[in-house]
């Protein structure tokens, strides 16, 4: 007997700048599209998790979401990293230093934040039929310098931030057991 597998093609792009190649739609040979921008908040001077999110779900809503076909769906890649960078700022990319990511300059607030960050995706993805799942990213951890500026830090080594996803794990395991 042949065991039964289903395959899912999927694709995640980096920056905005990519969707005017798909002036005609997502191509169809793809089920799960997905966007890979950790610079997305609505209000450019407040960095809050739940800004993260409206910014990247208007420009899912306005830009990727018109594009779908019947068939595809989305994932979210939410940023879920923190930093140790003592750095205040590296203009002009990065003016803000790791205040874009924490909510002051303590590595536990760059937990916090994430932990904050991580639930307001997950509120998105469980009450939006279009996203099929979430890919967070950085598990592990690296050297300041390996990764972009205020990064380094991956879920493995924060608390809250680990805690929240498998809190949001669990939920997701419930709903499809029921």
């Amino acid at each position: 007997e042949y065991a039964k597998y289903n395959l899912v093609t999927w694709e995640n792009e980096g920056g905005t700048g990519w969707i005017k190649s798909f002036p005609d739609g997502i191509p169809t040979e793809l089920d799960i599209i997905s966007l890979d921008d950790y610079y997305m908040w609505t209000n450019t001077t407040a960095h809050s998790p739940q800004g993260q999110v409206d910014g990247h779900r208007k420009w899912y809503e306005e830009n990727l979401y018109p594009l779908l076909h019947p068939h595809q769906s989305v994932y979210l890649v939410p940023g879920s990293f923190a930093t140790h960078d003592p750095r205040p700022s590296i203009p002009p990319s990065y003016p803000y230093g790791n205040l874009k990511f924490c909510y002051n300059k303590t590595f536990e607030s760059c937990d916090d934040y994430m932990a904050d960050q991580a639930n307001a995706f997950a509120e998105w993805a469980f009450e939006d039929t279009r996203v099929a799942g979430i890919a967070p990213w950085h598990w592990d951890s690296r050297q300041i310098g390996i990764v972009t500026p205020f990064k380094e830090v991956g879920v493995a080594d924060m608390p809250k931030t680990q805690a929240a996803w498998r809190a949001i794990h669990d939920r997701i395991v419930e709903a499809v057991l029921i």
